[in-house]
């Protein structure tokens, strides 16, 4: 009786003692809070983040001017105003006014769509503008409970919408077609046509001309999109339906090209079938998961770049049906290769296989 009294007591104490390390731990978190030291906080889950900053970017009421106010650009308008010099706050609010014009006031767009433009169209700012992407990638747009979402999250949440629907670009038909192909075989054919012939060219529309700011260049069209492989300069945007959005272009960080060499049109196409073929091989493996077949994929368009100087921000602009751009389906791949292509659970076979069972 003694010896079950002294269980008890012991089991009790253990309980005790974990119950105060927890409630120990969430305190700590709320010190997490470290947006003006430049480290990371602490953040909620994608999930979460996904859908609060969905419901901040719904503008609070439709305005004819092309304005939106909603808290994720009252956010962005506080960041500016606490971090950046005047010369920075200039060029900032010129892209943020840009984003409510062109992307924000869109309301035929999903939400997905929008936060994917949105962040496509800081990534080009940022690269004109490390200067000010530097001060603010780690700060607060806005706080949530004992957490924060970051501008540098803009990546995770986009890159997360996007992932839901990738797969449905690498459904085969029966002709063992499907859209990603289709959108490689039209960045191919519009070769020649469009403004981008080499590898020197920008990717979107907008020319970039120096600031004052510490030697950093603005672009003119900060979120200019461009649709089937042509750009559009200013701040006009792209024809979308109702499951395909345009995505402003920027250069990935991962493939190398060389910077000097011409795009060669005339190979293109056969080069581009080639790709396809192998691209093929892989999509018809049913050994594989749908995020090794991606990671795959990934590899083969990289290597594909690197063959073909120039030809990366060519195919970058272009859509894929019912999805976003080449670029997005590329950035999404490459994530997939941080887990190993072992990240996502098995597909049905009939995915495995690419065999078309209805696009997302």
């Amino acid at each position: 009786m003694v010896k079950v009294l002294h269980l008890a007591l012991f089991a009790t104490l253990l309980i005790s003692f974990a119950t105060s390390d927890e409630s120990g731990t969430s305190g700590g978190s709320d010190q997490s809070d470290s947006s003006d030291s430049g480290s990371k906080p602490l953040g909620k889950s994608k999930e979460n983040k996904k859908h609060e900053v969905s419901n901040d970017i719904d503008c609070d009421e439709p305005n004819p001017t092309n304005k939106c106010t909603c808290d994720f650009t009252d956010g962005l308008r506080n960041l500016n105003s606490l971090y950046c010099n005047a010369c920075q706050q200039s060029i900032f609010l010129q892209w943020e006014q840009q984003i409510e014009s062109s992307i924000l006031v869109n309301i035929n767009w999903t939400v997905a769509q929008r936060i994917i433009l949105v962040y496509y169209s800081y990534q080009k700012f940022a690269q004109s503008n490390p200067d000010i992407d530097s001060i603010l990638k780690y700060k607060s747009i806005k706080s949530y409970g004992l957490n924060l979402f970051l501008v540098k999250d803009l990546q995770s949440v986009a890159y997360s919408f996007a992932d839901e629907t990738i797969a449905s670009t690498i459904l085969l038909d029966g002709s063992n077609n499907c859209n990603l192909f289709d959108a490689l075989r039209s960045a191919a054919n519009s070769c020649g046509a469009s403004t981008t012939t080499s590898a020197t060219t920008t990717t979107s529309g907008g020319s970039t001309t120096p600031s004052s700011c510490s030697g950093s260049t603005t672009a003119s069209s900060g979120g200019s999109t461009t649709s089937g492989g042509s750009t559009s300069g200013g701040s006009s945007t792209t024809s979308v339906g109702s499951t395909t959005s345009g995505v402003s272009s920027t250069t990935s960080p991962t493939p190398s090209t060389t910077t000097s060499a011409p795009l060669n049109c005339s190979s293109l196409s056969s080069n581009v079938n080639v790709l396809i073929s192998q691209i093929t091989v892989i999509l018809q493996n049913v050994n594989l998961t749908t995020s090794s077949q991606l990671v795959q994929i990934y590899v083969l368009l990289n290597n594909f770049f690197i063959a073909n100087p120039g030809s990366q921000s060519l195919f970058f602009s272009v859509q894929i049906s019912g999805f976003y751009s080449i670029q997005s389906f590329f950035d999404v791949s490459f994530k997939r290769t941080g887990d190993g292509g072992q990240s996502m659970s098995r597909r049905s076979s009939s995915l495995s296989c690419g065999v078309e069972n209805g696009l997302m």
